[in-house]
């Protein structure tokens, strides 16, 4: 991830690593597990779960997600972190900077209540 914002001044430093025994969280369920999450973030830092698998109904494939835009937590498969696929990690950490997919129509699908910010005048 360091590669793909290194550019843009933005620098990572790895400040924990700890082992969940959980065997729900094995394979995360995005829509109806995110709570389970909760109890294992860490206060001022950017928690990055890894799980076999991440999955919802309408993507049963989705290897990764960030669980609000922006957010402090996210979830990615380690099969795709260990392949060609290391992109996957620096582009779900994008929606934690703030940053919507190009193709979601205005802001993504989420509410943004944009009357505070420089957009809303």
């Amino acid at each position: 991830m360091r590669d793909y914002y290194a550019p843009h001044d933005i620098c990572f430093t790895l400040g924990d690593i700890r082992r969940v025994n959980n065997t729900t969280l094995y394979n995360m369920n995005a829509d109806e597990e995110e709570d389970l999450l909760i109890p294992y973030l860490k206060e001022g830092f950017i928690t990055v779960f890894v799980h076999n698998s991440v999955f919802s109904a309408d993507h049963p494939g989705l290897a990764g997600i960030a669980y609000g835009i922006p957010n402090n937590y996210l979830s990615v498969e380690g099969p795709v972190l260990a392949g060609d696929s290391k992109q996957l990690l620096a582009h779900d950490m994008g929606h934690f900077f703030g940053l919507y997919h190009h193709f979601d129509a205005a802001f993504g699908e989420e509410s943004v209540d944009l009357s505070g910010s420089w957009f809303g005048r």
